[in-house]
């Protein structure tokens, strides 16, 4: 079994998968199995084989040499849509990449969740698990906030203090004044 190392590291590495990854998969305690086993230099057992192959999404014979192609048609019922023109090939090569590239954004995810602060990173995961009226809510909140302590200082008169009185009341119309302050300070919109 010279070529079955390199056929695993290609698969694995074509599915964008770590070798901590398919260690983890397999049941191995850690990726210097898998390592070695790539290298040539420990050899698996042909009872794993078809696990390596289950988890590399490929056949048996392809690891083993016995196939170049790595996709066993057999195995799926698909319905290629029309753009492939039945070429099963193209579809499972846009599959992969896809995801990969999902994979690639998961690892960019979680990079990113390594440099926020834990009580973010503890934000971000609750968010995650919320439903669609939970991600609304908070949404829609957080925008109201943002909106709210980023306005411009001009908008922020609701932070003034605002008083009504009058030191001269027994004065001519300045009850009737005082009466009209109190008024404005009730209205949502006084002092704008």
């Amino acid at each position: 079994m010279p070529d079955i190392g390199k056929r695993i590291r290609e698969r694995r590495e074509a599915l964008g998968m770590t070798q901590e990854e398919l260690a983890a998969e397999l049941g191995y305690k850690n990726k210097s199995s898998i390592a070695k086993i790539e290298t040539g230099t420990n050899d698996i057992v042909q009872s794993k084989v078809r696990e390596f192959a289950t988890a590399l999404q490929t056949t048996s014979a392809y690891l083993m040499g016995w196939d170049d192609d790595p996709y066993d048609y057999d195995e799926y019922d698909l319905e290629i849509p029309a753009v492939f023109n039945g070429n099963v090939k193209k579809f499972f090569e846009f599959e992969k990449a896809t995801e990969r590239g999902v994979m690639e954004e998961q690892r960019e995810f979680d990079t990113f969740l390594q440099s926020v602060l834990p009580s973010e990173r503890d934000h971000i995961k609750k968010y995650r698990t919320l439903d669609a009226h939970g991600k609304e809510m908070v949404d829609f909140t957080l925008q109201k906030e943002w909106e709210r302590s980023t306005a411009d200082a001009q908008d922020k008169d609701y932070l003034l203090p605002r008083a009504a009185h009058n030191d001269y009341i027994d004065e001519p119309g300045e009850l009737e004044k005082m009466r009209d302050d109190l008024s404005n300070l009730k209205r949502p919109d006084a002092g704008r």
